[in-house]
């Protein structure tokens, strides 16, 4: 090396090489990390969903008197108190659709939505409703149960 300090063209090489590797290692560890955490993100707005969409049908259902299941992904809710609007449920894209007929508006009960799945059975009757939740990599499913005295 004719006495000068400093490091060969191979040495430069193995060391990039080593470094190259590691970044890459480093790098599939951030990605997966931020996956993970996008999931778990994703989880937990279907987890408010679910809880939104279960607290506005369970007081919907709480005040009904009769029930009418149009189709497995639609039912409406009928009160015994005169002048009491009717509430439907419905499916509309991927939301959770609730409409009053006391005004010309509906809302948006839940997003994410794949799926509803409602049934009547039993005397009294026994309304089943199941929804599931997707978004991204995440599901959840949720299933309640009403019983209605008469239905219609």
């Amino acid at each position: 090396m004719n006495g000068q300090k400093g490091a060969t063209l191979l040495e430069v090489m193995v060391v990039a090489v080593l470094l190259s590797a590691f970044v890459y290692q480093m790098s599939g560890v951030w990605a997966s990390y931020d996956r993970q955490l996008t999931t778990i993100a994703d989880r937990v707005d279907l987890d408010r969903e679910a809880r939104v969409a279960r607290a506005l049908m369970l007081q919907d259902f709480n005040g009904a008197s009769s029930l009418s299941l149009d189709a497995s992904d639609h039912f409406r809710l009928l009160y015994s108190t005169p002048g009491s609007p009717e509430i439907s449920y419905s499916l509309s894209g991927n939301s959770l659709v609730r409409t009053s007929s006391a005004g010309p508006w509906s809302m948006t009960a839940a997003r994410h939505v794949d799926a509803m799945s409602c049934s009547l059975s039993g005397d009294p009757a026994r309304l089943s409703a199941e929804l599931d939740f997707s978004k991204n990599r995440a599901s959840l499913s949720l299933t309640m149960y009403q019983v209605f005295v008469s239905t219609s």
